[in-house]
């Protein structure tokens, strides 16, 4: 066994905290790029979701009964909060790889590495909730709809 297997091992074993083979780094890169196209396609729905939603707000054709309403209304509150998660996980993720490239680059600013590590789980965190209420929202208009044009469609 020469001493890449030896590395290799020793980098799949979870509870070992030295350097990633490049196999690694490639698929850490491959996943993170991956998160940020999810997180840009949802965040660019739920903007357009939003636009339309105001669209139906202005039309007068669109009177929707009580319970449509009280539906819209929660998928509104959804996306609001869909919008504002998915900002803020554009910007934590922005500082965490300007963390992260500072600690990487060994810069005399450098942030601790659980700091790095927090900003990580954020990160996370935001991406969750951002997408929730957005499937949230999507489920809350669609009912709306379903209640105000259903009857069409029988």
């Amino acid at each position: 066994m020469g001493d890449t297997d030896k590395s290799q091992q020793e980098t799949d074993d979870p509870g070992f905290s030295g350097r990633m083979s490049d196999r690694a780094r490639r698929w850490q890169k491959t996943a993170l790029d991956q998160r940020g196209y999810t997180l840009n396609l949802i965040l660019t729905f739920t903007v357009a979701v939003i636009g339309y939603w105001f669209g139906l707000l202005r039309d007068d054709k669109f009177l929707p009964g009580l319970p449509a309403k009280r539906s819209l209304l929660i998928s509104g509150v959804f996306l609001a909060l869909a919008a504002v998660f998915g900002f803020a996980c554009v910007l934590v993720r922005q500082w965490d790889i300007h963390a992260s490239f500072r600690r990487a680059s060994q810069h005399p600013k450098r942030r601790s590495q659980a700091f790095v590590r927090g900003l990580d789980c954020w990160v996370l965190w935001l991406f969750r909730l951002h997408v929730w209420f957005f499937l949230f929202a999507v489920a809350a208009l669609a009912a709306a709809l379903w209640m105000t044009f259903g009857s069409k469609l029988i």
